[in-house]
């Protein structure tokens, strides 16, 4: 007996904050939001029907996700494997960090009597991370989109007049602006691999992106591709950040700029390359999003940066997410808001 396979309301596994984030965003109850919203992009015209895509796809961004893995991992044998663990990976930490310890206890002996081998080998090898999903949607997902091939399927809000390409394609798009790369140098860091880490920091990326489109609607705007001229630099270079976001009512004439990190390893790198971006088109306040726990020298480093230059800068990191997953809509604004070093 799976997990799924018992009543709604005795399975721990889906009692959790981040199943149940998840089954919001892309459950049997989510389809009629994804469908309204289809409708929208199809009677909409202009930047409001392109304002409409950008929500769209960033709010399906699982089947995207798991498009770019499977082009990342394509040369492996095992690929559907890989690609469950690496999803597992990233929901099981955000599980365990997230869940009070009886409730993790009975889950723990769920896993233990319907998945005992698999949860060994997570215990054993971290990276194992399928366990967190097995007998979930999320398993089912995975699986519909990898059969369905749908990476060669035009995607379908997109007009086909204009832009049409196929989801395999859009998933290069994404990430030849994760890494800050060229399309040709796209398709040789494929033929090589893409990381594990890589992956698991573009997975947390599009967590923390989603949550805030849930929490500040109208007040955070999405960019995408084809919006390179809002960032083009002094020195001409296009930069990209991932939404524009507005705290408070005087920050309409100078926005937030929101950056997902994916590539970095040093967090201190990261921070000197966005502050470098920002001098670059004049910008003095930005929000990152770096997908791991800080070190003191890395925070000695911002506020040091920072403050050299006035900029303001909130800088997110794995536990922040953590926390905004438990936290109802409503006070993730507030919460951001004090983060701010000024």
């Amino acid at each position: 007996m799976g997990i799924l396979n018992r009543l709604k309301g005795k399975t721990p596994l889906y009692e959790t904050s981040i199943y149940v984030r998840f089954e919001n965003w892309f459950g049997k109850d989510a389809e009629d939001a994804r469908e309204e919203l289809k409708a929208r992009i199809d009677a909409a015209k202009g930047g409001y029907k392109r304002d409409l895509i950008k929500e769209y796809m960033r709010k399906d961004f699982l089947k995207s996700f798991i498009v770019m893995c499977d082009l990342a991992c394509q040369n492996i044998e095992t690929k559907e494997e890989k690609i469950r663990d690496i999803i597992g990976y990233v929901i099981g930490n955000i599980l365990f960090e997230t869940t009070d310890i009886e409730k993790l206890n009975d889950i723990l002996k769920d896993l233990k009597e319907n998945h005992g081998e698999e949860l060994e080998r997570w215990i054993k090898d971290r990276r194992d991370g399928k366990v967190w999903i097995l007998d979930t949607f999320i398993e089912r997902t995975i699986e519909d989109v990898l059969s369905q091939k749908l990476k060669e399927d035009h995607v379908e809000v997109l007009p086909k007049d204009k832009w049409p390409i196929t989801y395999e394609e859009a998933a290069k798009y994404d990430f030849a602006l994760f890494s800050g790369v060229s399309l040709p140098e796209v398709e040789s860091m494929l033929a090589y691999g893409i990381s594990r880490t890589y992956l698991h920091n573009i997975l947390y990326g599009f967590i923390m992106l989603r949550l805030l489109i849930d929490a500040f609607g109208e007040d955070l705007y999405i960019t995408w591709l084809g919006d390179e001229a809002l960032f083009t630099g002094y020195s001409g270079v296009n930069h990209f950040f991932d939404a524009i976001i507005v705290l408070e009512e005087k920050d309409r004439e100078n926005p937030w700029l929101l950056k997902c990190i994916s590539t970095y390893y040093n967090p201190s790198d990261a921070i000197e390359s966005i502050e470098t971006k920002l001098d670059d088109i004049g910008m003095k306040k930005s929000i990152l999003f770096v997908p791991m726990y800080p070190s003191q020298n890395a925070l000695r480093h911002s506020l040091y940066t920072y403050a050299r230059k006035r900029h303001e800068i909130i800088i997110l990191y794995l536990h922040d997410l953590y926390r905004m997953v438990e936290k109802e809509n409503s006070e993730i604004k507030g919460y951001l808001t004090r983060k701010v070093i000024r």
